[in-house]
């Protein structure tokens, strides 16, 4: 009879009990947070940063003092400050976005001090002190320099339009350029001016959309081994212009 109740916990366990959200690996992690920075123009490299300092990328971690998730989201901020259900932040893209607009708007409310909006988030509002002036939590000193350094391993995911330097203009692709074929053939024709004895004309690109520009030039005095060169290769364009009719 025992061992008939116990078979029976043990079925209604496998097939009652909720199962647990699916776990995912580092590099899935990693791309929501890209994907959830981004949408909300927060830097991917700080989001990055306070997600491995907090949880290690690990969905299901729980902390001593309860918060939950990737970013380590409390259930009462989820609650009072978003209305969203705790039960819903071993979700990894729940939890990851609730952290991701919980950081964005502590560093808005401190205008723009990453320091502070980091220990708030680590260690509560006693930023604040008694007459208004912003300072870290001492207990939060070590996690906000931890944040702080790893956020500039992670500066390579961030978006051009979150670094304040200006971006480095990328070189024109071959679909960029509408005078690509006009500057091939200006390189065309100074290579052939080297077998001209006189003046030589051949066309640049202009940097403007209208059409190229002439552009005069005189070859270059040549030694008598190249001026032989140039005949031979006029005397075998002479002997192939009949054979490409």
């Amino acid at each position: 009879m025992k061992l008939r109740a116990l078979l029976l916990t043990a079925l209604m366990t496998i097939f009652i009990t909720p199962q647990a959200h699916a776990t995912y690996s580092d590099f899935q992690i990693k791309l929501m947070i890209k994907r959830i920075a981004t949408q909300h123009e927060l830097p991917v490299s700080l989001a990055m940063a306070v997600a491995q300092v907090e949880s290690d990328f690990n969905e299901h971690a729980v902390s001593h003092a309860g918060a939950i998730g990737v970013m380590q989201i409390m259930p009462a901020t989820a609650e009072q400050v978003f209305g969203v259900s705790p039960s819903t932040l071993e979700n990894p893209t729940v939890n990851i976005d609730l952290g991701v607009r919980f950081l964005k708007q502590l560093i808005n409310t401190y205008n723009g001090r990453v320091d502070i909006a980091l220990s708030h988030y680590n260690g509560g509002s006693a930023v604040r002190g008694r007459w208004g002036q912003l300072t870290v939590i001492p207990a939060t000193q070590g996690y906000v320099n931890d944040v702080m350094r790893l956020q500039t391993a992670y500066t390579h995911l961030d978006d051009s339009s979150f670094s304040p330097a200006t971006p480095t203009p990328q070189p024109a692709r071959w679909s960029d350029s509408d005078n690509r074929l006009e500057q091939l053939e200006a390189i065309k024709q100074r290579n052939m001016c080297r077998f001209v004895t006189g003046p030589c004309h051949f066309y640049t690109a202009s940097t403007n959309t209208g059409p190229s520009n002439p552009v005069s030039a005189t070859p270059p005095v040549r030694s008598p081994w190249e001026s032989e060169k140039a005949r031979r290769i006029a005397l075998v364009q002479q002997w192939e212009a009949p054979l490409s009719r």
